[in-house]
C-alpha cells in the first residue's frame, strides 16, 4: 500500500502521515475529510480525532484536512 499526499493552491490544514504496523496514522489539525476520488465529493470523517488510525483495506480512499 502507498500513501500519497496531494495539495492544491487552496488553504489546507496541518497534516502528517506515518505507517505504523501496517496501518496509517494521520495526525492533523482541522477537519479530516475523505473521498474515493481526488475530484470529490469530500465527506467529513465521522467520529474523527487526531491522531486518526486507518487500516488499509479494499478500495482506495483519499484524505485531506480542511482548516
Amino acid at each position: 500500500q502507498r500513501v500519497r499526499l496531494y495539495s492544491s493552491t487552496a488553504s489546507i490544514g496541518a497534516v502528517s502521515v506515518a505507517r505504523v504496523n501496517g496501518q496509517i496514522l494521520i495526525t492533523f489539525s482541522g477537519t479530516l475529510v475523505s473521498s474515493s476520488s481526488l475530484n470529490g465529493p469530500w465527506n467529513t470523517v465521522p467520529m474523527q480525532s487526531s491522531p486518526y488510525l486507518v487500516t488499509p483495506a479494499g478500495s482506495r480512499l483519499f484524505y485531506r484536512v480542511l482548516p
